[in-house]
């Protein structure tokens, strides 16, 4: 409770202040909340420096173990806080996000306590770039668990998400290690139904918007902590051919939806890219909770996939393009 409250006293303290004293400018023009926020969240984090390694030296035999087991040691403390960072209890955010502070930091010691020099630039140059985000997230997280806008703990909580299921690919490879186990977004696509083209007419139906259009119900449920009002998707559609020939979006307001409730939101596609045997891939999610919104973009999420969608062509087996009922989905 005071983890909240002080900070919120503060801020409206600043604010206050800047009425009553004058400031250097007058606060109804030049000082907004953000701005008292940010004095009171201090700077953003800055990159961490290059990391130095020291401890036993590693051999090809040993290397892939090890840093399967540095992983590990952060991966069920990350996953468990997912969903408070998903949303809008700050004291709850605060401590998740200090949790996850500390989980980043034990994987990146694990990581720099052990020499890997014999092992060759491709995974020496690849374990610097993955220590470096493993220390640019734990201070991201610090800077979570002492913020008072909650934002910082969504673009946090997507951060943590995109890292955990792409970073350490080429590294895995390299050391003969099978993908990693990805972080499950707090969503679930539970269903995905093809109720083929709308007919306006034969519904009844006044609002004609969705006339001629082909709809696709994907069921989602929440798994963010606390009470998301409306959820909104976009997808990308690919050929039973293989190529992406574009993208639809739904989405839906006024819901009071809790953790574990799930909604079917109606996603519109055009019927000439919706052909049978095509796929849906999604792209980005927003659940908002009236005071903020949790984004999971996988826009970036994987360099590969965006030059496969570049060229025209859709990757496959990304787990989290096609979570859940998705996985498996076919237009009729």
């Amino acid at each position: 409770m005071w983890t909240f409250l002080v900070p919120a006293v503060l801020a409206a303290a600043a604010l206050g202040g800047g009425y009553l004293l004058g400031g250097v400018q007058a606060i109804s023009r030049d000082v907004c909340l953000s701005d008292a926020i940010y004095d009171i969240n201090g700077k953003s984090p800055s990159p961490v420096d290059l990391p130095t390694y020291h401890g036993p030296r590693l051999t090809r035999q040993t290397a892939g173990a090890y840093y399967a087991k540095a992983v590990d040691a952060s991966r069920n403390d990350i996953q468990h806080a997912l969903p408070t960072l998903a949303g809008n209890d700050l004291a709850a955010i605060h401590e998740q996000a200090t949790i996850v502070a500390k989980a980043m930091n034990r994987t990146a010691d694990m990581l720099t306590a052990r020499t890997w020099d014999d092992l060759g630039y491709d995974v020496t140059d690849a374990l610097d770039d993955i220590v470096r985000q493993y220390g640019d997230l734990a201070q991201d997280a610090q800077y979570a668990a002492a913020s008072v806008d909650v934002e910082d703990a969504n673009d946090l909580m997507r951060n943590l998400i995109t890292f955990g299921n792409h970073a350490d690919a080429g590294l895995r490879d390299n050391l003969g290690l099978p993908a990693g186990t990805p972080f499950t977004p707090p969503f679930d696509i539970v269903a995905v139904a093809d109720r083929g083209i709308y007919d306006a007419a034969a519904n009844d139906d006044d609002r004609s918007i969705n006339d001629g259009k082909h709809i696709v119900d994907v069921t989602v449920r929440s798994n963010a902590v606390g009470v998301v009002r409306s959820v909104s998707l976009s997808v990308a559609v690919t050929s039973a051919k293989g190529r992406t020939v574009g993208t639809a979006d739904g989405g839906m307001d006024g819901l009071a939806l809790a953790a574990g409730q799930s909604v079917v939101v109606p996603v519109t596609i055009d019927p000439e890219l919706a052909t049978s045997g095509s796929t849906l891939s999604l792209r980005t999610l927003w659940m908002r909770n009236g005071s903020s919104s949790a984004i999971i973009s996988l826009d970036d999420a994987d360099q590969t996939d965006q030059a496969d969608m570049a060229d025209g062509d859709a990757a496959d087996g990304d787990s989290l393009s096609r979570p859940g009922a998705l996985a498996d989905f076919r237009l009729r």
